[in-house]
């Protein structure tokens, strides 16, 4: 399940409805084999109060009577569907097991407060709590988004890489660009992913990762990538031309070269660089993913990532890798 903020105004409609004597926040999962949604009113419900309200597309949303849903005579929210049982054209479903809402108002009750205009006691006091309220939404939803990877950012995404041993990586760690290339056109595209390691061919070697994703396109002699350092401080400079080790050979990079020396204080690493770290960290050590069988082959002397081959089937052999290798000659 997700979470999302709800607006200001919300909060105010919640509150002036419940003040006055209106059913609020009647809630349900949306799960379409669940349905009827059946409402449990007080009285007859005027449809013209009808508000719904919940999730679609991992935000918040406010639902439109007779585009999204119908109310039918037996009390029950109905979601506009076709024959086949897909939503209709134009209406807006709720997200699959997230919960709705629905406030309303019924004939015949008579509240002791009923004034909703503005300027008066109630909206005044419903206003006043709604802002607290809304306050409130949005940091709850800041937290949520702070405990996954993909939305979490800066402090909050330091914290969260530290579980898996990941620092951000600073000025401090030297950065500048390598071209991979071939002597001949490609014949069709090369991929590079960031996290290519290369280093120095003379020792002490220092390491180096690219920091995004490049192609090599058809037709190419060469592309460039922006690379740093994986240790800190003046061992990642090193001189032009010294960059020259790809530690996974990839196939139809034949070479690779800095063009330019390599430098400190270019400014830290960037959330999106931090968190493909990661990611890629996960894929190697989750130790039940195609990105951590890889990564565990190729550690064995000799086995270049080219030389592995790994097919699945999910449907066919759920659970069920099929693994090639062309193993190097033993003597």
């Amino acid at each position: 399940m997700t979470y999302a903020a709800e607006p200001y105004a919300q909060f105010v409609d919640d509150l002036l409805t419940g003040l006055t004597g209106g059913v609020v926040r009647e809630s349900f999962v949306f799960v379409p084999e669940d349905a009827p949604f059946l409402l449990a009113p007080r009285g007859p419900v005027l449809r013209s109060t009808l508000q719904v309200f919940g999730q679609a597309d991992g935000t918040y949303q406010s639902f439109r009577l007779d585009r999204d849903f119908t109310l039918t005579a037996e009390n029950a929210i109905q979601w506009k569907a076709r024959a086949d049982g897909t939503p209709a054209a134009d209406a807006v479903w709720p997200d699959v097991g997230t919960p709705f809402f629905v406030n309303y108002d019924t004939a015949g009750t008579s509240p002791l407060l009923s004034d909703r205009n503005p300027g008066s006691v109630t909206r005044l006091l419903a206003e006043s709590l709604a802002r607290e309220y809304a306050v409130l939404s949005r940091q709850l939803a800041g937290v949520y988004r702070a405990g996954f990877l993909a939305t979490a950012g800066g402090r909050d995404l330091d914290q969260l890489v530290a579980l898996l041993g990941l620092t951000r990586r600073s000025r401090t760690f030297a950065t500048g660009t390598v071209v991979f290339a071939r002597a001949t056109p490609a014949a069709a595209d090369v991929f590079i992913p960031a996290g290519t390691l290369l280093s120095t061919a003379e020792p002490p070697a220092a390491v180096f990762a690219t920091v995004e994703d490049r192609t090599l396109h058809r037709g190419s002699l060469s592309v460039e990538a922006p690379v740093r350092a994986t240790v800190a401080a003046a061992a990642g400079v090193v001189p032009a031309r010294a960059i020259t080790v790809i530690h996974r050979p990839i196939f139809g990079i034949e070479s690779a070269a800095n063009p330019e020396p390599t430098t400190l204080g270019s400014g830290d690493e960037s959330d999106a660089e931090l968190r493909g770290r990661a990611t890629r960290a996960l894929e190697a050590g989750g130790r039940a993913t195609v990105g951590a069988l890889v990564a565990a082959l190729t550690t064995l002397p000799g086995v270049r990532e080219k030389d592995i081959r790994l097919a699945e089937d999910p449907l066919k052999r759920p659970g069920v890798v099929t693994l090639s290798l062309a193993a190097p000659a033993c003597g």
